[in-house]
């Protein structure tokens, strides 16, 4: 139905607002935020199982609890975002999903046996994480053609930092032959998105 408007956007006033995203703090900090949750979440579905698998779990257990982990963070994704049109900013919550991420991976890393609790507050924290980075662009923006350059800069920018997480823990496991060390990344992993979440998700907007 879109096509039947045309919306030009003068291209030097695309080119500002482009330039001004770029020298924003909060873009910066939500785009952190975006890439660091992403890099949890693919590190984990790239090697949870095989984890799983080095702490006694039979593989097709693992393969379940993997799908536990997805759907937890789905099931986060679809209440979240209620909570969010409530809320004052989202500094608060998006610390706690942060935190969630943190105590879920470092549970992981000492006390596996009960990979489902932490397997649970893991995939709540990081689906609402998610939703919370995807909010960012609309949250943080007042135009549209901010909300264009701010989600270029948060989707490319995330994605590119999260592109490296399941090659980099992958390289480092070929080295030192334990999962400790990538649990111990994902767990400060968690605190940083905390600490960004926070930043991220005060009542700002690039223009601030």
């Amino acid at each position: 139905p879109q096509t039947r408007y045309r919306h030009k956007i003068p291209e030097k006033k695309t080119k500002k607002t482009a330039k001004s995203i770029l020298k924003s703090p909060i873009a910066w900090q939500a785009t952190i935020f975006m890439g660091l949750q992403s890099m949890g979440f693919y590190v984990m579905i790239a090697w949870l199982a095989a984890i799983l698998q080095d702490n006694g779990y039979e593989a097709e257990k693992s393969g379940w609890l993997v799908a536990f982990y997805q759907i937890i963070s789905l099931a986060s994704g679809l209440f979240l975002p209620f909570v969010i049109l409530r809320a004052k900013d989202q500094s608060a919550i998006s610390a706690v999903c942060g935190l969630l991420c943190c105590v879920g991976t470092l549970g992981l890393l000492l006390a596996p046996q009960f990979a489902v609790l932490w397997l649970a507050l893991a995939g709540f924290g990081g689906g609402g994480c998610f939703i919370l980075a995807i909010a960012f662009i609309s949250l943080r923006t007042r135009t549209h053609q901010q909300a264009t350059s701010l989600s270029a800069m948060v989707n490319g920018g995330g994605y590119l930092i999260a592109s490296f997480g399941p090659l980099f823990f992958g390289m480092l496991h070929d080295i030192i032959p334990t999962w400790q060390f990538l649990l111990i990344g994902l767990t400060l992993t968690g605190a940083a998105q905390s600490a960004t979440g926070w930043l991220a998700g005060r009542k700002k907007t690039v223009e601030d």
